[in-house]
């Protein structure tokens, strides 16, 4: 398959998702190759297939079948692997995907608010009950050291543009002020779609700019996962 790895790019830039619909399921290696074409990607220890960096998610891999609470991939990491990539698998249809686009949902807050918000620190850390599931002991040590905070409004480190991010299923603290987290996700509901999975499709989203979650399903479902390094400024900015 010949992807247009430019205007992915531009794309990913431009609106923070991209969908690839694919014919035939793209191999491992094609996966890889596109991640990579961002940056490094990071590569795990568990529930991983073909490559370490190529982690699974389904009924009986990372997840599980239970409700995905809307969060940002990668909020509690230690590094800059803020972009993702999601290949169906198996049976993507089964449960749709939701997103939003927080430089949207930023943009319609009162001005007076999104400056207030730029003052808040939100602090992240991946639930206890997934830690295990995601990373060995010696890199929970590290997720532990990195201590992920960043401004619940900031300005995106690649482009510039104003976005909210408050992560509520990795979202352990507020510090600065207090927050409805209810009310902004309620605020960010508004601007949501559902991506509904075909057979071969391919993901690419920023999680600086999309937050995203998952309803709970019944039945096989697999799609693999890639976090790629999208831009090297981040890690200063983080």
């Amino acid at each position: 398959m010949n992807l247009d790895i430019d205007r992915i790019k531009f794309e990913f830039d431009d609106k923070g998702f991209v969908h690839i619909p694919c014919t035939e399921p793209m191999s491992a290696a094609a996966l890889l190759e596109l991640a990579k074409s961002f940056g490094p990607v990071l590569e795990g220890e568990r529930h991983t297939r073909d490559h370490p960096a190529i982690q699974v998610i389904s009924e009986s891999g990372l997840f599980g079948d239970q409700d995905l609470p809307w969060h940002n991939d990668f909020s509690y990491g230690d590094g800059d692997f803020f972009g993702t990539l999601l290949a169906n698998r198996k049976n993507g249809r089964v449960a749709s995907t939701s997103f939003v686009d927080m430089a949207t949902a930023c943009a319609h807050l009162p001005e007076k608010e999104q400056e207030r918000l730029r003052m808040l620190m939100g602090h992240y850390y991946l639930p206890a009950a997934l830690m295990s599931d995601f990373y060995s002991d010696r890199q929970e040590r590290s997720m532990k050291r990195a201590r992920s905070t960043r401004p619940l409004v900031f300005d995106h480190p690649a482009n510039g543009k104003t976005v909210l991010y408050f992560s509520p299923g990795t979202l352990r603290r507020i510090r600065g002020g207090d927050v409805n987290v209810n009310g902004l996700i309620t605020h960010c509901e508004r601007f949501a779609w559902q991506h509904h999975w075909q057979p071969n499709d391919v993901l690419l989203y920023d999680n600086f700019r999309v937050m995203h979650r998952r309803p709970p399903f019944v039945g096989e479902r697999e799609l693999w996962r890639i976090q790629f390094s999208a831009w090297t400024e981040v890690r200063a900015a983080s």
